[in-house]
């Protein structure tokens, strides 16, 4: 497994064992779920949260690399409040966190850069995406060993 998957799925697995939302590894949610998904938006569930990771710099004598997580929330129909209810309690968990160990990921730190709210969906679900930077003890390479 990667260090970016693990990261992403460490991270998933933090919000749910801190009852934020649900992580189903296998991503079948009912639809009263409050879903945890990678990539694009799920049909179902209505309340979910889509998690991913971009690198965006590497360092090449140090073990450090910086990237941004991208969390997308999306409420239940109708509900404008809907996002903020499940993204304040991520950025309580998240924002500030400080060597962590997610699997073969080590986070040297995460902090929020900026909120953006969306456009509200044709079933009438309101949307918004949270960027955090992220910094990573990055795996060596072939020409960058520790």
């Amino acid at each position: 497994m990667s260090y970016e998957k693990d990261f992403l799925t460490g991270i998933a697995q933090m919000i749910a064992d801190n009852g934020i939302a649900t992580y189903k590894p296998s991503g079948a949610y009912s639809a009263g779920q409050t879903g945890i998904v990678f990539g694009g938006w799920p049909q179902v569930p209505d309340r979910c949260l889509t998690l991913n990771y971009t690198p965006v710099t590497d360092q090449t004598m140090s073990a450090f690399g910086r990237g941004i997580l991208d969390i997308g929330f999306r409420g239940a129909p109708g509900d404008p409040f809907g996002p903020s209810d499940i993204a304040v309690p991520v950025f309580e968990l998240i924002h500030g966190m400080r060597q962590h160990t997610l699997g073969t990921a080590e986070v040297i730190q995460i902090l929020r850069d900026h909120v953006a709210p969306m456009e509200t969906d044709g079933n009438r679900r309101n949307k918004r995406f949270d960027l955090y930077y992220v910094d990573l003890a990055s795996p060596t390479t072939k020409y960058r060993t520790d």
